[in-house]
Order: C-alpha cells, then structure tokens, then sequence
C-alpha cells in the first residue's frame, strides 16, 4: 500500500551566523603565496633553436619558475630547420601543439617540474637555378631577343637580378614562386657590349637561401649612319659640278668590314665609294661628283652599306636624304669701255677695250670681240 503525502513547506529559514576576519587575517588570506613549478625547456635536435616562454628566451636546458596560468610561448626556428610540434609533461597543455607560436597553460605536475620541449626537424635544401635560352656563356648581340629562364626546388621568395659590364643591377623580377615550376622572362638584349650576368637570389619561408647566376657575352653589332653633309659649291646652278662631302658613321658596338656607299638621284645611282673598313666609334669622310646640267630641284639619297655587306643592329639608319635647288645661269654681260682713237684715220692703229660681268657672280673666263664687217677681231679683253 502506498501512501501519498503532500507537505506544503511555505517557509524554511536556516540559522547561520558570518565569519568576520580581522584585518590581519584579510591581509594574509590575498597575500597568500601561489604554488610555482619549475619547467625546464628542451629542444630536439639539443642544442638546436630556443624557446621564448613569457617574454623570456631558454636554451636547451635551461629552466624557470612559473606559477599556474597561461603564457606566450614561441619556437625560435634556426635555418635550415622547420617547426614540427610542441611536447611536455602532463603539468603542461598547448592550444595548438603544431603552431611555433601559441598559448601554453601551466596546470602543475606532481613532483613540481614540468617539462617543455619544441621539436625541430631539417628542413629540405633550397635551391636556385638560372639559365638562358642559348646556354649560359653563349653570345647575344644587341637587339636579341632573350629568355631568362629560373626554377626553385621549393616554394620561395626570388629576385631575379641583371648586372652590368660596370657592376650596376636592373631587377628583373621579384615574387614568390612555387617549388619545382620553371618561370621564365621575355627581354631584348640592350646596350652596353660586354658581358651580362643575371642572379637570382632565393629564401624560403624558414630563412633557407640560395643563389645562382649564368654568365653570357654580349658582342654587339656595327650600326653604320649618314653624319654631316655639305656640297660645293653651296649655292649650285646650271653647269656646275657639285662635290658632296659625306660623313659616314658607326656608332655600334662592333667594327664594320667593306661596305660602299653610294649617292643616288631618284633610281639611278650617282656614283658609289668603296670604303674598306670603320671601326667601332670611328667615322670617316666619302666624296661623291654630280654635275648640275639643268635648273631645278633634285632630291638625292646617301645610302651607307649599299650591297648590305655589312650585318648591323638597326639596318633602317642607312640613309639620309638631301635636297639641292639648282638656279639658272645667266649669260654674262659684255661693255665696250673705250675705243682709241674714235673716229680714227684709215691705217691708224685702234685700241679696244672692254669687260664683262656675270649676273650670277661666275668669273669670266674668256672674252671675244667681233666686228659686223671683219667677223671675228680677238679673244683678248685689251688688244
């Protein structure tokens, strides 16, 4: 049989009477003294990085003394090692194990020594190449096209460096690039002739460096131009015989063979010039003869390395063109100065005089006198 019974309990006090502490008691209670532990820091390999617990650096085996409680605790990488994982004793707990850098929870330990210890592990060897299209030691002439080309045997950071025959650098590129992949860049071998020497230089994300460089010759080509040009006489007409005065340059990096150079008036060639050699730097001076035979405008095209003897850098600076105006030439103009005496008695001797002058400014040259009656008197401007 069972009995149901309901209690209404409305009210249920409880005597209790309150601790009071004397002020001394209070003080000694909150001056109470925690527990600390001893926590001794290992590294495997020994002797290999350290540890920064709390602020504070340790080597293998050294130790310190800290209460319960959560610190900062960090894994000081060494090169050419990478971080694997966080171990300890039981008195120890870590928030990531497998992070160099976490919290660590001091729990205690029985017998008041807790262990820590960060392991490392060898890290792979990094390593750097770098060659080009050609072979490293191969030759470029200026305005080659070339491909630098590089790889890293794991993921890293590159500058990929051009030196200069005077040690000056250009960087190429910089970036990070992933492990086993080759890259490559695209360029046209400029100016200076010499030598070139491209670097890279690489660090992974555990400070692991390398370096590399491919050494190539830079040979360059002659470059042969048109300099100055001027003709005499400056002011040209009819029937004169023009010299033209050519300057013939190379301003490439290397010297030229034999080349001709030639002047030419619409499709026919004036006249050429052989000149046998021009070094690199060095000019030299050519001479080409026209007649002028009629007045007018004449267009004329100085052309260096004419039979493209010659391989150069830029073979679109050969020519140079030039325009002469050729005026007209007007006869000379005839004066009888005197005739002595005048009149004259028959059989009396008679001195002529005479001269003449060119309206274009040409000298005169000859002098002919003639009379309607006797034809022809003398070529003399006195007689």
């Amino acid at each position: 049989m069972f009995m149901l019974i309901l209690l209404n309990i409305t009210n249920i006090t409880y005597p209790f009477s309150l601790l009071n502490f004397t002020e001394n008691e209070n003080i000694l209670l909150s001056n109470e003294k925690k527990e600390t532990y001893k926590i001794e820091f290992w590294t495997t390999p020994p002797d290999v990085g350290s540890i920064t617990f709390n602020g504070v650096t340790y080597v293998n085996g050294q130790s310190g003394e800290y209460p319960v409680g959560s610190y900062s605790i960090r894994a000081n990488v060494p090169q050419g090692y990478v971080f694997d994982h966080w171990g300890g004793s039981d008195g120890i707990r870590f928030a990531d194990p497998n992070s160099p850098s976490t919290t660590a929870m001091v729990v205690g330990e029985e017998g008041g020594i807790i262990d820590i210890c960060a392991f490392f592990r060898k890290s792979e060897e990094l390593t750097a190449k770098i060659w080009v299209d050609r072979g490293c030691g191969s030759v470029y002439d200026i305005g080659d096209t070339i491909y630098v080309y590089f790889k890293v045997s794991n993921r890293a950071y590159v500058r990929i460096v051009d030196e200069f025959p005077d040690g000056s650098t250009k960087l190429l590129y910089s970036g990070w690039v992933d492990g086993g992949v080759t890259y490559y860049i695209k360029g046209v071998m400029g100016e200076p002739a010499g030598y070139r020497i491209f670097h890279i230089y690489a660090e992974d994300e555990y400070g692991n460096t390398a370096h590399d460089e491919c050494y190539v010759s830079v040979g360059g080509k002659p470059d042969l131009v048109v300099g100055d040009v001027s003709w005499s006489p400056s002011e040209v007409i009819e029937g004169d015989v023009v010299e033209f005065r050519v300057e013939v340059r190379n301003v490439g990096n290397s010297d030229a063979g034999g080349f001709h150079a030639a002047l030419k008036l619409g499709d026919n060639v004036v006249n050429r010039v052989w000149v046998d050699r021009l070094d690199s730097g060095e000019s030299r001076i050519v001479y080409f003869e026209w007649k002028a035979e009629e007045a007018g405008e004449y267009t004329f095209k100085i052309i260096v390395d004419y039979d493209d003897d010659v391989e150069e850098q830029n073979e679109r600076n050969n020519v140079k063109t030039i325009t002469i105006e050729v005026g007209e030439n007007n006869p000379p103009i005839a004066y009888i100065d005197s005739i002595s005496p005048n009149p004259s008695a028959k059989g009396e001797p008679v001195t002529f005089m005479g001269h003449g002058a060119d309206p274009d400014g040409d000298d005169i040259v000859a002098y002919e006198w003639k009379s309607s009656i006797d034809g022809f008197l003398s070529d003399e401007k006195i007689f």
